[in-house]
């Protein structure tokens, strides 16, 4: 079995990509442990017994433009 941290570094690096193409995304936890305690729901969506889901992502376009981003003001930094 590979380390299920490995699909969370795809999913990060995808969310990257998915932001460059006008997509918004969103990394979903919660999906294995449900997948896990709902066989059915495993069978449903063609997920063999044998594989063990670590994390789920959506992608799909915004259905709200935002015009004016949160502008912020950068404290000052004094190194010493």
């Amino acid at each position: 079995m590979k380390d299920p941290v490995d699909a969370t570094f795809a999913c990060s690096f995808a969310t990257v990509a998915a932001e460059s193409l006008g997509l918004g995304s969103c990394i979903l936890g919660t999906v294995s442990p449900a997948l896990e305690r709902d066989k059915e729901l495993k069978a449903k969506w063609g997920i063999p017994d044998a594989h063990f889901p670590s994390i789920a992502m959506t992608l799909g376009y915004p259905a709200v433009t935002f015009h004016n981003g949160v502008r912020r003001r950068f404290a000052s930094v004094t190194y010493l």
